[in-house]
């Protein structure tokens, strides 16, 4: 898809009319009947996920994506923990793996315990809906893109769509910020809530996690080699 060549998608995934990759009618329209409204968690992960991977391609759009997420990241501290700790448990080499489900997993019974449900509830929807109004946002600028790289634009032109492409650009910032605000309420629940609580199971993992034994098992076969095993305490 990098170098142009869709020939290996199949029909109806994307708008061949259009001048980037972008969702066809018939693919938004399914990601929009997909439940956000506080259907079962399954279905709200998966609303949730497809709507982030479901963006347009970046190629001609100038605008990564995934540099939102590691902005994110950054924000809250994650990244640069995972990029030093993250590898697969069970087999010690690199990778995701069992480490992100056990994260989930730990996360998920503090929230139950807590009494998180209805915030991570409204967290999800918020975040999909953002999302989704980003997504949107970012079509819009990728229209406005195209658009100025004609060559046969009059100046006049170019400074009407360079004051839209300022304000689009506005639109899509207010969404992320929408995004952050919820995301960032959720994390200070969560460890407000841990604090409150005296709960230490998250702090048990993180400190099996960067436990030196743990570490040891990079590159040298996981828990795997060791018959099994897991952090969760």
């Amino acid at each position: 898809m990098s170098e142009g060549d869709l020939s290996d998608l199949p029909a109806g995934v994307f708008d061949p009319e259009g001048p980037s990759v972008t969702m066809s009618a018939q693919v938004r329209a399914e990601l929009a009947a997909i439940d956000t409204t506080g259907g079962p968690l399954l279905s709200r992960f998966v609303a949730q996920y497809a709507t982030f991977w479901s963006g347009w391609d970046c190629r001609y759009s100038f605008m990564p994506r995934l540099d939102e997420g590691a902005r994110r990241g950054n924000l809250f501290g994650f990244l640069g923990w995972s990029n030093r700790y993250l590898f697969n448990l069970d087999t010690g080499t690199s990778g995701m793996g069992p480490l992100m489900s056990e994260i989930a997993e730990v996360v998920g019974e503090e929230e139950a315990v807590l009494g998180l449900e209805e915030l991570v509830l409204t967290t999800d929807v918020g975040s999909i809906e953002s999302q989704r109004r980003q997504n949107e946002g970012r079509q819009a600028l990728a229209e406005l893109l195209m658009s100025l790289r004609e060559l046969s634009v009059s100046d006049a032109e170019a400074r009407r769509l360079a004051e839209q492409l300022a304000a689009a650009y506005t639109v899509v910032g207010a969404h992320e910020q929408d995004q952050l605000v919820a995301e960032v309420g959720y994390y200070v629940a969560l460890a407000q809530g841990l604090e409150a609580a005296g709960n230490t199971r998250l702090a048990e993992y993180l400190d099996c996690i960067e436990h030196p034994d743990t570490q040891a098992m990079r590159g040298r076969g996981g828990f795997d080699a060791r018959g099994g095993g897991t952090c969760i305490p």
